[in-house]
């Protein structure tokens, strides 16, 4: 019976320090430098139902001590609170204004910081709101800028966008264009711990480079809707192996993969079927199990199944290319049947694979 217990406790304390170990994976980064990067296309919502903070809605104003709603972890330092600027950053330093300039001589006096975009911009015509959701240990706290004018001067609404904390200690940007235009843009978006420790995005294309060595101040380009930047999301591991294509036609296959190399399967997988030998660009069709039958396929043309793993959020494995080509149409069996001299009755077999018949006759 002793042993029985002895052998149960160690289990517990084994799936207790498992547990430990995977939540202390996310929250190991103390630099800002360190934090891995990923972009996506993500789904924007307006936040509904959150503290309004007027002072962010004036220009080169902000609102101090705004409640996180748990204690989050950026670069090694726990936080409850932050520091909303009109300015486009979100600070966890406790500052009374700001107006400074978007260069990397100037972090200094907003970091430790979130910079979702940083410029001269203004809220006069929007709103300003923040609101924590979510439970212990899976609470979010967002920050929105609604309907924001892409610099102070502008006559017109622009841009939205929303910095949102993970109490998982994870960063995600999220953008939404709105209908005017932006008037002589040049921001920043990124992440700073200090003056010499920051992540900068050099664009807001869909694959951005974060750099840790030049900081640039003249983004001048609005993200798409939608468009998602995060920080801090560990990279999927679980890429699939062992492609293959079989039951292969003229117009459909079936592309077959096994779970990653170390048996650990993904929350699910992602599938694009192509022409291209390279990385698809965007998010591929869902796929729960490892094999995907694709139909509509055009005869006699090569192809490449790519397929990745998603573990959670955002982060995805990398792609898995499975080359293939569809066959030749099959000709059917034709034979004649009720000839006279001037008619005739054409006859075929019919195949499991053909779209649709064509004849010709002279």
């Amino acid at each position: 019976m002793r042993k029985r217990l002895l052998h149960s406790f160690k289990l517990g304390l084994l799936a207790a320090a498992s547990l430990c170990m995977s939540y202390a994976a996310r929250g190991q980064y103390t630099t800002a430098a360190a934090y891995p990067f990923a972009a996506t296309q993500s789904t924007y919502t307006y936040l509904t139902g959150g503290t309004t903070m007027s002072t962010v809605q004036q220009d080169d104003n902000v609102a101090t001590n705004i409640p996180i709603g748990f204690s989050f972890n950026f670069a090694g330092t726990n936080y409850t609170t932050v520091t909303v600027g009109s300015n486009g950053w979100l600070s966890f330093a406790n500052i009374t204004a700001s107006n400074a300039y978007n260069d990397v001589s100037s972090i200094s006096s907003i970091a430790p910081c979130i910079m979702p975009l940083w410029d001269d911009v203004d809220g006069a015509g929007g709103s300003a709101t923040y609101l924590t959701t979510g439970t212990a240990p899976n609470r979010v706290f967002t920050v929105e800028w609604r309907n924001w004018e892409w610099y102070w001067a502008a006559s017109s609404i622009s841009i939205s966008f929303q910095v949102k904390l993970y109490e998982d200690t994870r960063i995600q940007i999220l953008y939404k264009e709105e209908s005017g235009t932006v008037s002589s843009p040049s921001a920043s978006i990124g992440i700073a711990k200090s003056g010499s420790d920051y992540q900068s995005l050099n664009n807001t294309s869909t694959s951005p480079t974060s750099s840790s060595t030049t900081f640039t101040s003249t983004i001048g380009t609005r993200p798409t809707t939608g468009q998602s930047y995060m920080w801090g999301q560990p990279p999927c591991q679980y890429t699939p192996v062992s492609g293959s294509a079989s039951n292969i036609t003229s117009s459909k296959a079936t592309i077959n993969w096994a779970n990653s190399s170390n048996g650990v399967p993904p929350q699910n997988y992602e599938i694009v079927i192509d022409q291209n030998a390279g990385n698809p660009t965007g998010a591929g069709t869902p796929v729960t199990g490892t094999t995907y039958t694709k139909s509509g396929l055009t005869p006699g043309t090569n192809y490449y199944a790519h397929v990745r793993g998603r573990c959670s959020g955002i982060s995805t494995s990398n792609w898995l290319h499975i080359p293939f080509a569809t066959t030749l149409c099959i000709a059917p069996k034709v034979s004649m049947a009720n000839i006279t001299h001037e008619s005739a009755l054409a006859l075929w077999n019919s195949l499991p694979v053909g779209i649709n018949y064509q004849y010709i006759y002279n």
